[in-house]
């Protein structure tokens, strides 16, 4: 796998790199903000919380992703924690920011919410109309969560928000 991943199990996957491979620092801090944000998963997340519709469960991993990185930074797990996921997002929100043509596709939102879910990064993406006060209240609402329960719970919220919004929205 190019990155890595953990399964609904808890099992933890790592990226397969060749013993020959040649990697630049770029490259080993990416594999290990990945690895660091799996194992993070497998700290905090509660696995068999789920929600009722795939784009609930894409909502509720995008919560989870900023509260468990928020929890590991906050507990400080390792010296360089925040550093190594700062790094490794600015990177993933630079090669969307450079792909994505219409962020004001539904399709695009649980990756919008990632992104500003997360109080440690630099880069960010566009934001369509409408989203903002509901990234705020969400981000609000990730501050308080202790649970996997808590962030499926949030994620329901942002959902009733979205649903609420008028239809086409612009980017802004």
């Amino acid at each position: 796998i190019p990155t890595a991943g953990v399964n609904n199990d808890g099992e933890v996957f790592f990226a397969d790199v060749a013993d020959d491979a040649v990697l630049y620092d770029i490259d080993v801090q990416r594999y290990v903000g990945f690895a660091v944000h799996e194992m993070l998963h497998r700290k905090y997340t509660d696995f068999s919380v789920r929600g009722d519709t795939e784009y609930l469960d894409q909502l509720h991993n995008a919560v989870e992703d900023a509260w468990i990185e928020h929890t590991g930074i906050d507990e400080c797990l390792t010296g360089n924690i925040s550093g190594l996921l700062t790094a490794l997002l600015d990177q993933i929100v630079g090669e969307a920011n450079a792909t994505v043509t219409n962020w004001a596709s539904p399709s695009q939102y649980p990756f919008i919410f990632a992104v500003y879910l997360r109080r440690h990064l630099n880069t960010y993406v566009p934001v369509p109309e409408g989203l903002e006060p509901i990234i705020h209240g969400a981000a609000a609402q990730v501050a308080d969560c202790r649970s996997s329960i808590d962030t499926l719970k949030v994620a329901r919220w942002i959902m009733a928000q979205l649903k609420a919004l008028p239809k086409d929205p612009k980017s802004t």
